[in-house]
């Protein structure tokens, strides 16, 4: 399956699409958005993960000839033209297959992606959010606390190192002075079932 979808694009702002692993080129020639020098350290599982995450990103971005997709400290995955930021995406990848957020702006956007099935304990979840008895998420799921961590954490460029400071409180999940929007997506890749969160910066208003 290669399927492109737009999620909530009038409230949020980004495009979203999938792709198997068998589905993915073995061919890295048509993926202009893919670092080579990276790739050729990885191994070949990982290999395979970056192409099908590189392809979704290019199922709903054009790139240009010197386009590049990197990852700032701060921002979060970006695509730069020359010296400017166009535009802000990310990806993630489970062993059936990935999937790639474009942000309609240069907005920060993260997302994770895990098969349905996963199962989070307590005490892996306490690792990532330090035992903080001072606020308690949104969800029974303790799957859905990580996914939402997680995506805001990529979003930011930082992964979960910065976890114990994502927190949710006042009914919205918080990095610092920025507030987050999170949606949950439900696809299905290789046949399993998968939970997709994005998480997209919400900007303050004029």
């Amino acid at each position: 399956m290669n399927e492109r979808q737009t999620g909530n694009p009038l409230l949020f702002g980004y495009d979203i699409a999938y792709t198997e692993h068998s589905h993915t080129s073995k061919s890295t020639d048509d993926l202009l958005l893919l670092d080579a020098e990276r790739y050729r350290k990885m191994n070949e599982k990982r290999k395979l993960h970056h192409r099908s995450g590189v392809t979704a990103l290019e199922m709903i971005f054009d790139p240009d000839f010197g386009d590049k997709a990197i990852i700032l400290e701060g921002r979060g995955g970006c695509i730069t033209r020359g010296e400017d930021v166009i535009s802000c995406w990310s990806i993630s990848h489970t062993d059936y297959g990935a999937v790639a957020v474009l942000s309609a702006s240069d907005s920060q956007i993260g997302v994770d992606m895990e098969p349905r099935g996963r199962e989070v304990s307590d005490g892996a979840l306490h690792e990532i959010t330090g035992y903080n008895p001072g606020w308690s998420p949104p969800y029974r799921s303790n799957l859905r606390t990580w996914m939402a961590i997680e995506a805001i954490s990529k979003a930011l460029g930082y992964g979960l190192r910065i976890s114990k400071d994502v927190v949710y409180s006042n009914g919205r999940w918080r990095y610092g002075e920025l507030q987050w929007n999170l949606d949950f997506l439900d696809t299905v890749l290789g046949e399993v079932p998968h939970i997709v969160s994005v998480a997209s910066v919400i900007k303050e208003g004029p």
